[in-house]
């Protein structure tokens, strides 16, 4: 069974000038009814050197991720909330329009979330405060308010599986 954490915070600063390049379609009066969900999976192998299996688990993780993260955004969507997620593959909203604004796992955006951005040189790798190297995040975007019922539902179920 692999570890899984699931956080939610207030969108980020940072974010919130991009949010509707991001999300063209979605109309922010106030920023404190959208919440980011962060589903962080625990690797076996370290992101930050390639090697064949990490780039396999990655895949894995990246479609255990679109899958978790469509389950999700469905829920909150049948409850009457807008809700969208961060294409791992493009950096770009999965179910919204197209856009030429990106997000990736090691935007400086993520160190208002609580990870760490190591800058390699060659490239920067995003580093989980317990699990470092060994992680993967997918990042969902949704117009709950953080202390919504249902934010609440969501972090619960995460624990029990």
């Amino acid at each position: 069974m692999r570890a899984v954490e699931i956080s939610s915070n207030s969108c980020p600063k940072l974010l919130r000038k991009d949010f509707s390049r991001m999300f063209p379609d979605v109309s922010v009066k106030d920023f404190s009814a959208v919440t980011v969900i962060n589903l962080t999976q625990k690797s076996t192998h370290d992101m930050s050197a390639w090697s064949h299996a990490m780039e396999e688990e990655r895949e894995n993780l990246m479609a255990a991720f679109i899958h978790s993260a469509t389950a999700i955004c469905t829920h909150l969507q049948e409850n009457g909330f807008w809700a969208d997620f961060i294409d791992p593959h493009s950096g770009r909203p999965y179910l919204g329009t197209y856009t030429g604004t990106t997000l990736f796992e090691t935007d400086d955006v993520y160190r208002e979330m609580g990870f760490k951005i190591e800058d390699l040189g060659c490239c920067k790798v995003l580093k989980h405060v317990q699990w470092g190297t060994h992680a993967f995040v997918g990042t969902i975007f949704t117009m709950v308010p953080l202390d919504h019922q249902i934010v609440k539902e969501i972090m619960d179920l995460a624990k029990e599986e």
